[in-house]
C-alpha cells in the first residue's frame, strides 16, 4: 500500500481506471509508467485498496501530483492518452 502525502503546494488528481485499463498505465515491468513519470515531473502511481472491497476487482485509482501545473497536466494527459489507447484524444 502507497502512502499518499502531500507537500504544501501540491495538487493531487485522482482518476478511476477499469481493470483492463491498468496494464496499458503501467506497462510491462512498468516501463510506461516510469517513462510519464519522468517525461511529466509528476508523481505518478496506482494505488490498491483505496476503494471499497466490492469495486476493487473491476476499478484501481490512479494517483498524480504535483506544484508544477504543466507537470500535473502532462500526467493527468498521459494516464488518460495511455489508459484509453492511441485514440484517447481524436474524439475530442
Amino acid at each position: 500500500t502507497i502512502m499518499i502525502t502531500l507537500e504544501p503546494g501540491d495538487v493531487p488528481c485522482y482518476m478511476l481506471l477499469e481493470q483492463l485499463q491498468v496494464p496499458r498505465v503501467i506497462g510491462k515491468a512498468g516501463a510506461i509508467i516510469k517513462e510519464l513519470r519522468q517525461e511529466s515531473g509528476a508523481t505518478v502511481n496506482i494505488l490498491d485498496k483505496q476503494l471499497p472491497e466490492a469495486l476493487q476487482r473491476s476499478y484501481h485509482v490512479a494517483f498524480a501530483k504535483s506544484s508544477e501545473p504543466r507537470a500535473l497536466q502532462s500526467a493527468v494527459l498521459g494516464l488518460v492518452r495511455n489508459a484509453r489507447g492511441p485514440m484517447a484524444f481524436k474524439s475530442l
